[in-house]
């Protein structure tokens, strides 16, 4: 009884397992950024995602921006894609932001910072 309860589990646990690999293999391809896989947004869109991104990220952390707003490019880049590994997201609206939220709060500075040039290869 022993053995075949030992057997059983085994059997059990190996198919689970293989289960599990074979369902997300096909999520898995290797050396592919969020861009490559995805149909990449033109320069306006990824602009708009990016500044709704990063400012959305920073609303979660009031009082605390200008320490998360680094954080946040980077979240918001996960989301929206980067421009290339240099440029990133939107550089020019996260720069503009810690330059002006430790003075005005965060809803002046998004005000201030919204239309700002994102420092990108496509203006």
């Amino acid at each position: 009884m022993a053995m075949s309860m030992s057997m059983t589990l085994s059997v059990f646990v190996m198919v689970v397992m293989a289960a599990t690999v074979t369902g997300f293999t096909h999520l898995q391809v290797p050396n592919l950024s969020r861009m490559e896989r995805d149909e990449p947004l033109d320069c306006c869109e990824m602009k708009k995602c990016c500044v709704r991104s990063m400012y959305e990220c920073l609303q979660d952390h009031r009082g605390n921006e200008y320490d998360m707003a680094t954080e946040c490019y980077q979240k918001a880049g996960d989301i929206c894609g980067s421009y290339n590994e240099i440029v990133g997201c939107c550089q020019g609206y996260e720069i503009c932001i810690l330059k002006n939220v430790p003075h005005t709060g965060l809803q002046r500075a998004h005000d201030l910072c919204e239309s700002t040039d994102c420092y990108n290869p496509c203006q």
